[in-house]
């Protein structure tokens, strides 16, 4: 009599398929609780339904999950979609090795290895680029004692998925991705980097770390951060060196930020297909950060917005931003600025959406 262990493999992955949050393009949903079911019944079923259990990740004691995609490197190559810190009180721990056996041994020494391969790593890439080596003063102390050192669990973690496809954070780091290889992470196509709302600790998100980004994953096609602030060292704002054009990235979003418009310049540079980008100017003054002005923005998109680019959006952070950290500024524009910014907009066929510019009815556009 045929029983369902008599189909093929593949037939069976397609059903298992159904159960996988991952494999039926639920963006939302978790749960895996059917397949880890289906996983538990029999050794022929925990086979085919495990790497199913990996494909979507969402962890709040990384060390284990790093254990078993060291152990496992056939399981590593089966993540997809990691979600990293996805609630203010799931933020990614700091690692400190001292004392030893805090975690796993085999976490431990990958660690070491991880970093000594990084170190070996970077010394041929900034001869290559010497300009780079400003992004990297945050490591030139060494050791697990040098200021990256929150973001070991992220960088770790990220390492051991070579197939990774989507990634979802939450960081209270200003420097992300600061152990990645550049080009480690060629399969990965989106990104969204969030910050912690009302946290008054949280640092924003430096523009280099966006950049250290596009080294690690030039393949990205869709974007989505808040709370940058500026490039730390204004030597580096000019410099492109040793990152690619992203060809495929079609998709921006940057919200409640103050980049300043040297980067901005360089995201428009760097994304030669962009056909959306929508910004959302955060407060500055409390900060330091310089504002870009609608003249600006105007001259920058006229110079080096690609032909592909069919919609832009500028925004202001409400004042009352619900007890944001970097919430309450107001943006000194003036309206003529809008208006010959929308007026140039459309002149090259590019819809302008902003908050700040009202239609007769009183909607915004």
């Amino acid at each position: 009599m045929p029983t369902f262990t008599r189909l093929p493999v593949e037939v069976l992955n397609q059903i298992i398929g159904e159960l996988c949050p991952y494999c039926r393009h639920d963006p939302f949903e978790i749960d895996i609780s059917d397949v880890l079911a289906l996983a538990s019944a029999s050794r022929f079923f925990h086979e085919i339904a495990t790497p199913h259990l990996y494909h979507r990740t969402s962890l709040k004691q990384w060390w284990l999950l790093a254990r078993t995609l060291i152990v496992r490197p056939d399981l590593a190559r089966q993540v997809r979609h990691l979600v990293l810190a996805d609630t203010e009180n799931d933020l990614i721990p700091h690692f400190d090795p001292d004392p030893p056996g805090l975690f796993p041994l085999e976490v431990e020494e990958y660690c070491e290895e991880q970093f000594a391969r990084w170190r070996t790593s970077m010394t041929g890439y900034l001869h290559r680029y010497p300009n780079n080596r400003l992004w990297y003063l945050d490591l030139e102390d060494g050791g697990y004692d040098s200021p990256f050192c929150d973001n070991n669990p992220f960088n770790i973690v990220i390492s051991l998925c070579p197939d990774l496809r989507k990634l979802d954070v939450m960081l209270r780091c200003r420097n992300p991705f600061t152990l990645s290889l550049p080009n480690s992470l060629p399969r990965l196509k989106e990104v969204t980097l969030n910050s912690i709302d009302g946290d008054l600790d949280n640092e924003p998100l430096l523009f280099q770390a966006i950049l250290r980004l596009f080294q690690v994953a030039p393949n990205l096609e869709r974007f989505i951060c808040d709370t940058v602030a500026p490039t730390e060292f204004r030597e580096a704002e000019n410099d492109l060196t040793g990152i690619g054009p992203l060809d495929r990235l079609r998709f921006v979003e940057i919200g409640r930020s103050y980049m300043s418009i040297w980067d901005f310049d360089r995201l428009l540079r760097l994304c030669p297909n962009l056909e959306q980008l929508h910004y959302e100017n955060g407060t500055a003054s409390a900060n330091g950060g310089p504002l870009m002005l609608p003249r600006e923005i105007q001259n920058s998109l006229q110079n080096l917005a690609p032909s592909s680019l069919r919609i832009f959006t500028l925004n202001q952070e409400p004042e009352e931003s619900d007890g944001y950290a970097w919430g309450g500024a107001t943006w000194d524009w003036h309206d003529d600025d809008l208006d010959s910014l929308q007026a140039a907009l459309n002149g090259r066929g590019i819809v302008f959406k902003s908050n700040l510019i009202q239609e007769e009815s009183g909607k915004e556009l």
